[in-house]
């Protein structure tokens, strides 16, 4: 497989990986909601929809797909004919930071 194909499942995975967080964010914010207001019909709730079974589930899925993403990276890495610029970015009105990443794969010089 070429680059592109690893390129465009690197940024699919980066995308799932974040639907995943929200998704376990989601159920923290509903379980954290329930502790505070409990009452029965809350309680009931949190125990069908937000039980620990579901969200490992989803804690485990977050992490299969980080390998994924990993993996690919590491094949972008070995793939491309890395051309590496430095860049400044903005950390506050006051403060700068310098990087150095591939312009055509993004990957910083130090992901080796």
């Amino acid at each position: 497989m070429d680059i592109n194909y690893f390129l465009l499942m690197r940024n699919k995975y980066i995308i799932m990986v974040e639907n995943l967080d929200s998704i376990i964010n989601a159920y923290d914010d509903i379980c954290e909601y329930t502790n505070d207001y409990d009452s029965r019909e809350n309680t009931k709730l949190c125990i069908l929809f937000i039980s620990d079974i579901n969200i490992d589930f989803f804690i485990k899925k977050r992490k299969y797909i980080q390998e994924l993403k990993n993996t690919c990276n590491q094949h972008i890495y070995s793939l491309c004919k890395h051309e590496f610029i430095n860049d400044s970015i903005d950390i506050d009105e006051d403060t700068s930071k310098t990087i150095t990443y591939c312009r055509f794969c993004e990957l910083s010089d130090d992901f080796k």
